[in-house]
């Protein structure tokens, strides 16, 4: 059985995002000043998503099956960039300098997530063929 190795780097981001943005998913806290302007819709979609995504990781770090938990970290990582492609839209939408770097930054992040999730077809394509490979 292949043993997990768990990133301790990774492990305090998720951690740190998902209590910083708790308290404003929950509703607790108003949206982030480069938020406020824009519409609520994306700013709460784009905190939520993120927040929600960080505990999926969370959940699939320590999943008692690595498949299941790679999968689950898999999802849980497609909120995550969901969350910033919410961010990037609610920042076009306020008008804001920056908003065209904030469209490339999503793109770019939208490259990376494809390219992860080719990487998790991967991996589980490999890991069938050793266990078949093994079976017989």
């Amino acid at each position: 059985m292949i043993q997990r190795e768990r990133n301790a780097m990774e492990f305090a981001l998720y951690v740190m995002v998902a209590l910083v943005s708790a308290p404003t998913a929950l509703g607790f806290q108003p949206l982030p000043a480069s938020l406020a302007n824009g519409p609520d819709l994306f700013g709460r979609a784009s905190v939520i998503a993120m927040w929600v995504g960080c505990l999926g990781c969370l959940a699939g770090m320590f999943w008692r099956d690595l498949d299941d938990g790679i999968t689950i970290q898999e999802i849980a990582l497609t909120l995550v960039a969901l969350g910033t492609h919410f961010y990037a839209a609610a920042l076009i939408f306020t008008g804001a300098p920056f908003a065209t770097w904030a469209i490339a930054v999503a793109f770019s992040l939208a490259i990376g997530q494809g390219a992860a999730w080719r990487f998790g077809q991967l991996w589980f394509r490999m890991r069938r063929r050793i266990a078949h490979h093994e079976t017989s």
